[in-house]
């Protein structure tokens, strides 16, 4: 390969299919009306409210996994924050495995979020060990400062609706 073709190769694969961004920057996310101080949601992209009890897509996601997309927003903590996620079943139960920590940047002057975090689901690839289509669950989050008290907690309910393909942008079916 010389070395013409190989630095060919690198940018293409920077750049991707188009090297122009699709979707919207955080920066550019609108917050919803009425934001509260510290707010869970959904969106892959930018915070979607979403009321108590709405169904939302279970993603399966290019690697096998699925998934449901979780949004955050918070006035007062800061560039970056820690979180706790928590999965419930209806009956109050935890879901064990699925409790996870993630730490990430809030980006927007009018209220700071956070989109695309994967809230991990059971199942991988085969449909015997996901769960159905209306399964009720809890979502708790938590907002943690450094020393990992909890400043926030905020819950929602929702129903797991149909699942959805998710491409992550590493299969590109119309790249030339």
């Amino acid at each position: 390969m010389t070395r013409a073709s190989s630095t060919f190769l690198f940018v293409s694969m920077l750049l991707g299919c188009s090297g122009e961004p699709s979707e919207p920057s955080p920066e550019d996310c609108e917050p919803p009306s009425d934001p509260q101080a510290f707010e869970i949601g959904t969106g892959e992209h930018c915070f979607a409210r979403v009321e108590s009890g709405a169904t939302v897509p279970l993603m399966a996601g290019p690697q096998g996994g699925y998934h449901v997309w979780l949004a955050v927003g918070c006035t007062d903590c800061g560039a970056e924050v820690r979180l706790r996620e928590r999965v419930f079943a209806e009956d109050g139960t935890e879901m064990t495995g699925l409790a996870t920590e993630s730490y990430v940047d809030l980006a927007g002057d009018a209220w700071p979020q956070h989109a695309g975090i994967q809230l991990g689901m059971p199942g991988f690839e085969d449909e015997s060990d996901r769960l159905p289509v209306g399964t009720p669950l809890r979502v708790q989050v938590e907002a943690l400062d450094q020393g990992g008290s909890v400043i926030h907690t905020a819950e929602l309910s929702l129903v797991l609706g149909e699942t959805e393909a998710w491409d992550d942008g590493s299969r590109c079916a119309d790249c030339n």
